[in-house]
């Protein structure tokens, strides 16, 4: 006769047994239709929708960023042989993350999602970047070598994925720039008119020998200065974001009086005191606004909130 025991421990284990050809017909009955075609599309489409595989890419993304912190100057040699070491393995791992993917979803449901899209762009620059990193010497690397380098701090963006508040900050962010086209060419405008004025007024007559004002012609302009539209552009930015404008307006008085007065406050008011924060008010108008429809997410985005509340 059985034992109550293992009578329990076979209905147990019965029962995981049928919790899990449930879920695996469950899986099976939401997948799409290629992934039911083939076993491997139906495993990388199982790997890639499961919160723990969302769990492992975003651990490496954030160790990813921890290992990109570990740049300094000068360098050192074991330390540079070590972050090259751990880039490749993360280069790898992303590029298998695409792959996956790829396979799981098909390319028409990948696409559908603008962050596999940026992940990809990663990605193949990431390739881009290892290919350079072997053909060139890393020891004295090109301009292009280091730009493809740069593109590594671009992986601190996939943490957007999985985390809501920073993805939320990011479309906001793109919404205002479209908000704000218009608004920048009146910047614009307004910064070329005061760029030619300033050329007008101050152009080489702002000049000193050493703490002494000298006659235009006769000595050195101050480093912010309108004596060419370039200079007369970062002037008025200086003066828009108030970086020591008053200093500025001092040195001016000193050489051509009162009118300094007059077009450096005027300058400050309406570009910094009205413009800037007119700015501002249209970027923290689209933060306060919500949205009324709810947001829809795919059984992918629903895995990654799941994996992020775990962590």
């Amino acid at each position: 006769m059985d034992k109550p025991g293992s009578s329990m421990m076979f209905l147990d284990k019965s029962f995981a047994e049928s919790q899990k050809s449930e879920m695996m017909v469950s899986v099976i009955s939401v997948a799409p239709e290629r992934v039911k075609k083939s076993k491997i599309f139906l495993f990388c489409y199982r790997v890639c929708t499961h919160w723990t595989f969302t769990m492992f890419i975003t651990i490496l993304i954030v160790a990813n960023t921890f290992t990109l912190a570990l740049d300094s100057y000068p360098e050192d040699k074991s330390t540079i042989e070590v972050t090259e070491l751990l880039d490749k393995f993360f280069t790898w791992a992303f590029i298998f993350e695409m792959v996956i993917k790829l396979i799981g979803l098909g390319f028409r449901e990948y696409t559908r999602d603008s962050f596999n899209i940026f992940d990809a762009i990663i990605v193949v620059l990431s390739i881009v970047d290892l290919i350079l990193s072997v053909s060139l010497s890393s020891d004295s690397p090109t301009g292009a070598l280091s730009a493809f380098r740069g593109v590594r701090l671009l992986r601190v963006f996939k943490l957007a994925r999985s985390w809501d508040s920073f993805r939320e900050i990011l479309a906001k962010i793109i919404v205002t720039l479209k908000d704000i086209s218009t608004f920048s060419v009146l910047l614009l405008m307004f910064m070329f008119i005061f760029t030619l004025l300033g050329m007008e007024l101050f152009g080489y007559k702002v000049q000193f020998d050493e703490d002494t004002p000298v006659p235009a012609g006769t000595g050195l302009s101050p480093r912010p200065n309108f004596d060419n539209i370039w200079m007369g552009f970062t002037s008025i930015f200086a003066i828009a974001i108030g970086d020591d404008w008053n200093y500025l307006m001092a040195l001016a008085y000193r050489t051509e009086g009162f009118i300094a007065l007059a077009f450096y406050p005027v300058v400050f008011i309406l570009m910094n005191l009205i413009l800037l924060n007119l700015f501002l008010a249209i970027l923290l108008q689209n933060f306060e606004t919500k949205e009324e429809e709810p947001e829809v997410k795919d059984q992918t985005a629903e895995q990654e909130d799941k994996a992020m509340s775990k962590i």
